[in-house]
């Protein structure tokens, strides 16, 4: 009998600290993303033409485009999400 003293004296103290104890926070909830945003980035094809003015035409006016819009969504996910 003195052995299982100490255990049930262990045991109610533990469950007495367990029950003053603080509930846990709740996690923050992170907000839903506009599926525009979670879209992948569309690259423009390559002109298949060795030209190196078709080349050049090609990315100022199509890929520059493409990687700016890609860049906004990107800081537009980044904006939506707390810090």
């Amino acid at each position: 009998m003195r052995k299982t003293s100490p255990s049930l004296l262990i045991a109610a103290l533990m469950l007495a600290g367990c029950a003053a104890s603080p509930k846990p926070l709740p996690l923050p909830s992170k907000p839903q993303l506009d599926s525009s945003l979670a879209a992948q980035c569309a690259i423009p094809d390559a002109p298949v033409v060795a030209d190196y003015d078709v080349w050049q035409a090609w990315v100022q006016n199509d890929l520059m485009g493409a990687l700016v819009d890609c860049a906004i969504r990107h800081s537009k996910t980044v904006a939506a999400w707390p810090s």
